[in-house]
């Protein structure tokens, strides 16, 4: 009789906790919706709506990269350099800038860095990441369980190394974009650099020997990376 019942419970249990996962997500849409403005705000900044530093070039980017003007967002000129962009949709995108990175960064630079943050909003980034979280939440289910079966506690790093995959893949492709985008990539290169240099990110010689997990891991391609890649590009005819 137990075991009887306990056949019927379990799917009936699964169906609800997948039920409650979706709901769950379903629920998040609102503030995924807004965390562009959120993001800005938590930093600081204040919205520029015209006349502000390099709003122009932000819509002369988006016009070429043919996506609806973002919202801009500046923060206080002091303090560690920063650009981001988010927004789950392109009509509620939102391109930040704070510190003194417009002061770090000359004005050809500075437009590439934009033109990395807008190939974001292009490609649609905050959308394909969120789908992928998402989607890790509806199968968290039988499925994780059957997972956590076989593979025991390597789920999480595995969850961990596929995430860390798609944002590296997409910062690749808002790389390449900028450079398609502004037609400089040697402006990306040396403004990443400049960056490198005084902190934002660490810039990595190639990786030694043992440290795979390390680079597996990694939330963006190494500055040394990507300042290769960029240097290929200028060498395409």
């Amino acid at each position: 009789g137990l075991l009887a019942l306990k056949h019927l419970l379990c799917p009936a249990a699964r169906a609800a906790a997948g039920t409650a996962a979706m709901w769950s997500m379903l629920g998040l849409i609102p503030m995924l919706l807004l965390s562009g403005f959120a993001a800005a705000r938590a930093m600081g900044a204040k919205r520029v709506k015209s006349g502000g530093p390099y709003v122009e070039a932000v819509r002369e980017l988006a016009a070429r990269a043919k996506v609806p003007m973002p919202f801009v967002y500046a923060g206080e000129s002091t303090g560690a350099p920063n650009a981001f962009a988010s927004g789950l949709i392109q009509s509620l995108s939102v391109v930040a800038l704070k510190g003194y990175i417009t002061r770090l960064l000359s004005v050809r630079e500075m437009r590439a860095v934009l033109g990395h943050e807008l190939s974001h909003v292009k490609y649609r980034h905050m959308l394909s990441l969120s789908a992928a979280i998402g989607l890790s939440q509806l199968v968290s289910g039988g499925a994780a369980a059957l997972l956590q079966m076989t593979l025991g506690y390597w789920v999480p790093l595995l969850w961990m190394i596929g995430l860390m995959s798609l944002i590296r893949a997409n910062e690749r492709m808002a790389d390449a974009g900028a450079a398609k985008l502004t037609g400089d990539p040697r402006a990306l290169a040396t403004g990443l650099r400049k960056m490198a240099l005084i902190g934002m990110e660490k810039e990595d010689v190639p990786q030694a020997e043992g440290s795979w997990l390390h680079r597996l891991l990694l939330s963006h391609p190494t500055v040394w990376e990507r300042v290769q890649t960029l240097g290929r590009m200028l060498k395409k005819p």
